[in-house]
């Protein structure tokens, strides 16, 4: 996935929900400020799952079939999608610091409270649009390990093919 469409999509997504909460905490009435569970746990969702793309990346270059060559031009893409990640894993342990802060230290009454609760409603939608950034990245590692497994047993029968053909005969 194109990162600079998918910043584009999380800023459309973070402002979709931003004007969504906005549109609820407007037109219901909120009676009592319970700890936002919900909310964090929803914004923590993708996080583990970013945590997991973030371990299994640096498996990538490990496959003993690739080449120097191969793992010269293979390690800075890694490294650039490692950085990625960790920006989304910031972003995402970010927002749940802000939005427990802010409905532990908010109250309901204060006139803040709205323009808040519409904030936590655009970071929590963006976190869930993260997830299928960081699960493109781990369906783009996932294949590129199948395509490694499947050379390395494809130039294994080819060898042992050729081996059969030049082996003379007893």
């Amino acid at each position: 996935m194109n990162f600079k469409l998918f910043l584009l999509k999380f800023i459309l997504s973070f402002l979709l929900g931003f004007y969504a909460f906005n549109i609820a905490v407007n037109y219901t009435v909120l009676k009592s400020a319970s700890t936002p569970w919900i909310m964090l746990t929803l914004l923590l969702f993708s996080s583990g799952y970013c945590v997991q793309a973030l371990f299994k990346l640096p498996e990538s270059d490990e496959h003993p079939s690739l080449s120097s060559n191969e793992l010269r031009r293979l390690r800075p893409m890694l490294k650039i999608k490692k950085n990625r990640l960790t920006f989304i894993l910031c972003y995402h342990v970010l927002a749940a610091i802000i939005v427990s802060l802010g409905f532990f230290s908010i109250s309901l009454t204060n006139p803040i409270f709205p323009r808040f609760f519409s904030l936590a409603g655009g970071m929590v939608v963006s976190c869930l649009y993260t997830f299928f950034f960081v699960k493109a990245n781990m369906d783009e590692i996932q294949s590129f390990k199948s395509k490694l497994i499947h050379r390395a047993e494809n130039e294994k029968r080819k060898k042992d093919l050729l081996d059969s053909i030049t082996k003379k005969p007893e």
